[in-house]
């Protein structure tokens, strides 16, 4: 309820855009480098990217496709 509200409202107000949205770790661009084929999986992969950059789980662009790695079956 309000709580949620106002945690989400002092969020916005303590901390910068950039903070809140940064720039992606990893794009279709690094998956093509990586050797991989454009398709379904593509978007598969840079959403769970994106969540665990998002949620704090990886850093770095070499964090991202380390996840990739082990998210893609072998």
């Amino acid at each position: 309820g309000l709580d949620a509200v106002g945690f989400c409202e002092r969020q916005l107000r303590e901390r910068s855009p950039a903070e809140l949205n940064p720039p992606p770790l990893l794009t279709g661009d690094d998956l093509r480098a990586l050797g991989m084929t454009p398709g379904p999986a593509f978007k598969r992969l840079l959403d769970a990217a994106r969540a665990a950059q998002l949620d704090g789980e990886i850093r770095t662009r070499e964090d991202a496709v380390a996840l990739v790695g082990r998210l893609i079956p072998n």
